[in-house]
């Protein structure tokens, strides 16, 4: 991935994805449906600075669903707040998504010499640039991933550095850094759910570094991920705190009423099951699990909005498109795997079990949302395996000078561009 040709190549691909997000955030109307309440949350902390009690909250700030963004944990909405703040532009609730697409690429292009493999966080599906061009949590959640796989993953990272040093004591620097990665953490907990399982990479690989260190070093690695459980907690209970002052341990239940009062009909928990919109509650109202397989075609669907599904998800490309994406993908994978497996290196062998395992948990869980709450397998609750593709091409750095990866890497990357040109852009705008 170092050839002088195809550095250039990915560099200028990058930076074009960074015009495409502009062009869509500044010039293109709403064009998602979560995105009205979220611009709702985003307006609120224009001018307040307080986490909202939700039962004081106006009828505007909830979606169809009963839900308002502002009950939330996360702090997206209050840093996206002040920034449109600042911006006297009609999509400035949009910006701060801008800026962090900016930071993501800047970093990946400034480290590309010696870690290409962060491209994969970034590279390889149109869905992540989706994320970042209009007003949705998830780019700021993405964006802690980014910075924590980078931590994990590159060598020369405050993480590594301070991990590699067999004489840790507590200076300046590893402060710093205990802090640093402490936020990370919190923050990543604040995000949605399905964000977690960059969490559980980053035990994998804390431990695994805890077992393969001498007995010696064991004790002071302990110390570290101790301080730093502490200090993560910690972050997140002052978050937390302000939930439990407005609503003790019943919060899940004043959602439910909150939800009761402001939702639609078809939408309404309060609504009999079999009155509910076709796709929610599936198992409560005995629908065979392989429904969802063969009727609501979950696998496709899945599948297509990871790799490209603007709008409401009905900005579609053609099926060739998703086709030849789909055998790109699983070449790669081969590829990859391929090189694992005659590494015969147990510790490659761990790393790629690890990533089919995160896999596996992320299908299932949209799954059983799909199947237990609401049909709905869209591919951005797949982006944090992005992350985890990242870390394990990081361990194998080797095989990015393989001809038939960098082949797989440009084709995947091309076709997200030919996406977006021939289809989502003309979505967008039409």
């Amino acid at each position: 991935m170092n050839n002088c040709y195809v550095s250039i190549i990915v560099k200028i691909m990058l930076l074009i994805t960074l015009l495409y997000i502009v062009i869509i955030a500044v010039a293109s109307p709403s064009i998602h449906p979560d995105e009205t309440v979220t611009k709702a949350a985003i307006e609120y902390y224009k001018a307040n600075f307080m986490v909202p009690d939700m039962r004081e909250l106006p009828d505007d700030k909830f979606c169809a669903y009963g839900q308002t963004r502002l009950c939330e944990l996360t702090i997206y909405y209050f840093i996206a707040g002040k920034i449109a703040a600042l911006i006297p532009y009609e999509t400035s609730y949009r910006f701060f998504n801008v800026m962090l697409a900016f930071i993501i690429v800047f970093i990946i292009i400034r480290k590309y010499k010696t870690d290409p493999f962060l491209i994969f966080a970034f590279f390889i599906t149109p869905q992540v640039w989706y994320i970042f061009s209009y007003a949705t949590s998830d780019a700021l959640d993405y964006f802690f991933t980014f910075i924590l796989v980078y931590q994990l993953s590159v060598k020369s990272s405050m993480l590594n550095t301070m991990l590699n040093n067999d004489n840790f004591i507590l200076n300046k620097r590893n402060v710093i850094t205990i802090i640093f990665i402490s936020l990370l953490t919190a923050f990543i907990l604040m995000a949605k759910p399905n964000y977690f399982l960059v969490l559980l990479l980053m035990a994998y690989v804390l431990l695994k570094k805890y077992f393969m260190a001498e007995k010696g070093i064991r004790k002071t690695l302990f110390k570290f991920y101790i301080f730093v459980a502490v200090c993560s907690l910690a972050v997140f209970l002052s978050r937390y705190s302000i939930d439990l002052y407005y609503y003790g341990l019943h919060k899940s239940e004043i959602f439910r009423q909150m939800r009761i009062i402001h939702a639609i009909p078809m939408l309404n928990p309060a609504t009999p099951f079999n009155e509910m919109y076709e796709t929610m509650f599936l198992a409560a109202k005995d629908v065979p699990l392989i429904t969802l397989f063969t009727k609501y075609g979950f696998l496709q669907v899945l599948i297509g909005s990871f790799f490209g599904l603007y709008g409401g998800m009905n900005i579609t490309a053609h099926p060739v498109y998703y086709f030849i994406m789909l055998a790109a993908y699983l070449f790669f994978f081969a590829v990859l795997f391929n090189y694992i497996i005659k590494s015969h290196n147990k510790e490659k062998y761990a790393d790629g079990i690890t990533a089919v395992i995160l896999a596996v948990i992320s299908i299932l869980l949209v799954l059983y949302y799909s199947y237990f709450i609401d049909f709905q397998p869209q591919g951005r609750y797949m982006l944090p395996l992005l992350p985890v593709i990242t870390y394990l091409v990081s361990q194998n750095k080797e095989i990015l000078q393989n001809k038939y990866m960098v082949s797989s890497i440009m084709a995947m990357g091309i076709l997200c561009h030919i996406y977006v040109l021939s289809t989502g852009l003309k979505g967008i705008f039409s």
